[in-house]
């Protein structure tokens, strides 16, 4: 036995497109569908698994919320909010269709984002059809910054029960 038959064998070949096993299928489609599809994504497949993902997400991508990455550790979840591309340093980082985490400059801390948030607001700067996940996302902050803790670990914003 040698060193190279101890090592995993990878599969030869294109790794799955959506990291699930897939089909090929044939569609036709009026050609103004073909074009808005496009808007979403260049590559028709992905623009169609991104629509029906949405149709059929269990929970609501346009809302902020959390998720338990390890117990008493939560990531906060926001929806695209252009809001947040204009506080300095923030960026989003997508994780599924509609949904991102809100990722703060080595430096920051999220009492400054929860400030700036509410600078914007106060400003009239916040869009209207982003206020209420801008409202939603200065609560959770506050919250957790009041009754928990927040852990500016690895540049993203990481919500940990005190105790833990």
């Amino acid at each position: 036995m040698t060193l190279s038959d101890l090592r995993p064998r990878r599969k030869r070949g294109r790794p799955p497109k959506f990291g699930r096993p897939a089909r090929a299928v044939t569609v036709t489609l009026p050609l103004e569908v073909i074009d808005k599809l496009r808007t979403i994504h260049a590559d028709l497949s992905r623009a169609i698994v991104d629509l029906v993902e949405r149709q059929w997400c269990e929970e609501d991508p346009h809302q902020v919320r959390t998720r338990e990455i390890l117990p008493g550790q939560h990531l906060i979840l926001v929806p695209y909010l252009e809001t947040l591309t204009r506080v300095a340093g923030i960026r989003l980082f997508p994780v599924s269709t509609g949904q991102y985490l809100v990722v703060i400059p080595a430096r920051g801390r999220a009492h400054d984002l929860e400030l700036s948030l509410r600078d914007m607001l106060e400003a009239g700067t916040v869009p209207a059809h982003e206020k209420s996940a801008v409202e939603d996302l200065i609560r959770l902050l506050a919250r957790y910054r009041r009754q928990l803790s927040i852990a500016e670990e690895s540049f993203l914003i990481v919500l940990q029960d005190r105790s833990g």
